[in-house]
């Protein structure tokens, strides 16, 4: 019996349209091994701020990968600033507006109006246009009819403070909790997408149900400690993860210092430590928790219920054509370790460039604790 594939998308704002290039590579592969376009090669699938959109769009056409990659590939090669918030000049002249007094004797008035600022764009358009690509209301017939197994979608509540994973899975999956971070079972609809992708101070905040009351949520990449844990513990035995950062600091001497660090640079180190990319982190966890029950045994595996979890992380490469084309070997072999022979062909790089790959392979452990 073939292994259960998780999929994981996290952040990283337009340079989610990476992940779409990583995926139009393995759809690419899987035609080119003859597999059919209806077979699902990810029923599990995990995403967080940019990439839960795409983690949607691919759980809404779970029944036919190649067309959901497809209909990504189209939006994304369309996609205009104009789409995503308002750039016209009514949108502009309003939110200034409210800026504006904001930060004179109005604020008063405007406090009183319930009219001051929430953000500093308007991105309604962003929710129009994913009200017309998306059927999420697919997602459970999809589930009952085996297409998908689940699907995840994490924000952070500036309500209570925690990271929540909003899911839809059948009902032998059941919620988790873990040091600041829960998991909610939920019919995942718009208003969840719009959560995990509302950058703090850029776009505005969400109003979603949970417990039976109204939280406000935001950007679900900000204290997001265990990105691969929502899909371990959906029932992933293999996962795939597609970042839009680095997975390491670039070798090398650093630059000297070169006076006191300016208020921009401040402001951007603080945004970083908000955003902090925890996928390298977790993946060293589990690479030492790997390690420590190799020393064990399988007996040991056995005793704590874990079983081996391939793990392929790809981020973007840099250097020559050569030197891709080597690392695009090599990812190949990786790959198809960790989802399946249906990747074991030539990878085959286009005159004008390919998407390009670097990646890391690991072997993990899943467990009660993930």
């Amino acid at each position: 019996m073939s292994k259960t594939t998780g999929l994981v998308l996290t952040g990283g704002g337009a340079r989610a349209a990476y992940q779409v290039g990583v995926l139009s590579a393995l759809s690419r592969l899987r035609r080119d091994a003859g597999v059919r376009a209806h077979d699902n090669p990810f029923p599990v699938i995990a995403g967080t701020s940019a990439g839960a959109i795409n983690a949607a769009a691919l759980a809404c056409g779970a029944d036919d990968f190649d067309r959901a990659v497809r209909l990504l590939l189209r939006v994304w090669r369309n996609f205009e600033a104009g789409q995503v918030y308002r750039a016209d000049a009514f949108g502009v002249i309003r939110t200034g507006a409210r800026w504006l007094t904001l930060f004179t004797a109005g604020w008063a008035l405007a406090r009183w109006r319930r009219a001051r600022p929430r953000s500093l764009l308007d991105n309604e358009p962003l929710e129009d246009l994913l009200a017309q690509l998306l059927p999420l209301d697919r997602i459970p017939e999809l589930i009952d009819a085996g297409h998908l197994r689940a699907l995840a979608i994490s924000a952070s509540s500036y309500t209570a403070g925690d990271h929540v994973t909003f899911y839809d899975a059948p009902q032998d999956l059941p919620a988790w909790t873990r040091s600041q971070r829960v998991a909610a079972r939920a019919t995942l609809g718009i208003p969840h997408l719009m959560a995990s992708s509302a950058i703090p101070f850029i776009f505005p905040a969400v109003s979603l149900d949970r417990h039976g009351r109204a939280e406000y949520f935001g950007d679900g990449s900000m204290r997001q400690a265990a990105p691969i844990s929502p899909a371990v513990h959906l029932g992933a035995e293999r996962i795939l993860v597609v970042g839009a950062g680095r997975l390491h600091e670039p070798s090398g001497e650093r630059p000297p210092a070169n006076g006191y660090p300016s208020l921009a640079q401040i402001a951007g180190h603080a945004l970083s430590n908000i955003f902090l990319d925890a996928l390298a982190v977790d993946i060293e966890r589990l690479q030492r928790i790997n390690h420590t029950l190799s020393l064990l045994g399988p007996e040991a595996w056995h005793r704590r219920s874990s079983s081996p979890l391939n793990c392929w992380s790809s981020r973007r490469a840099s250097g020559s054509t050569t030197s891709r084309r080597d690392t695009f070997t090599r990812c190949r072999r990786r790959c198809a370790r960790c989802c399946g022979p249906w990747v074991s062909v030539t990878w085959r790089p286009t005159a004008r460039g390919a998407p390009r790959w670097r990646a890391i392979c690991c072997s993990k452990l899943r467990t009660r604790e993930s």
